[in-house]
């Protein structure tokens, strides 16, 4: 108890002795009828606190703080940590994951491409008939321009490459057939 007294040691000692009730004040179930009506003696909770062992560390700072209602401050010496070994089984499957993670991620990155080349490519499409009405053109021959420019993506982009102020000539030649486009 660290030099601390138990305040109620010496009447407890008395009543227990060692480990059981013995000698002329002991009494048994039987014989607690007769029990006085003296008030029993309270005790101040921080009294008793005070009274008793607090744990403390070497240099004399207390473990739980100066009294109950301080949290404690110091915990004590932190150990240092031990280093980890990684046997060659361990970082044989570190190195196969990481080769996995930088595959996958390769391969996704490419899935993403394609799939934003997919949505550019849709966009485009869908902008095409609007930039053909833009043009001098009677509407059956929007309808096949249209149908030839959307017919293959190299189409699209070559109908987009052309300047504004050459596409009318450029679907006229490809409706006249004397420019060849890819078709699917």
């Amino acid at each position: 108890m660290n030099g601390k007294a138990f305040p109620m040691y010496e009447s407890w000692q008395f009543l227990f002795g060692r480990d059981r009730a013995t000698s002329e004040v002991a009494e048994d179930a039987a014989e607690l009828d007769d029990v006085p009506a003296d008030p029993v003696e309270t005790i101040n909770p921080v009294d008793l606190f005070n009274d008793c062992y607090t744990p403390s560390f070497a240099n004399g700072d207390p473990a739980f703080g100066s009294n109950a209602n301080t949290p404690a401050t110091n915990i004590g010496p932190e150990r240092p940590k031990k280093k980890a070994k990684v046997d060659a089984k361990e970082a044989s499957i570190h190195d196969a994951f990481g080769n996995y993670m930088a595959q996958s991620s390769t391969a996704f990155l490419k899935i993403a491409d394609s799939v934003g080349f997919e949505d550019r490519l849709a966009a485009k499409k869908e902008k095409v008939f609007g930039e053909l009405e833009k043009l001098d053109l009677q509407l059956l021959d929007m309808f096949a321009a249209h149908a030839i420019i959307v017919s293959a993506e190299e189409n699209v982009d070559t109908f987009y490459d052309i300047p504004e102020n050459y596409r009318q000539a450029w679907v006229e030649a490809v409706l006249a057939g004397k420019i060849k486009l890819k078709t699917t």
